[in-house]
């Protein structure tokens, strides 16, 4: 998901968390989190690799789950 795409959901407050293999993703973080109010979680990874999709795509649903 893009930066815009992400923004947008933090405005219709839901949790969003975002990951890119880049420092600046601590940025875009902040400046998502300045704009929406809404806390966001950064997490600095190299998505390429097929397992780490996946364990990504498993905490995103507990946290998910945690969160309704």
């Amino acid at each position: 998901m893009g930066k815009a795409t992400a923004k947008q959901f933090a405005r219709e407050s839901a949790k969003v968390a975002i990951c890119a293999l880049s420092n600046l993703i601590d940025q875009a973080a902040a400046e998502i989190t300045s704009e929406t109010n809404q806390d966001i979680l950064a997490i600095r990874a190299d998505v390429a690799p097929k397992l780490i999709r996946n364990s990504l795509s498993y905490q995103v649903v507990i946290l998910n789950y945690m969160n309704c």
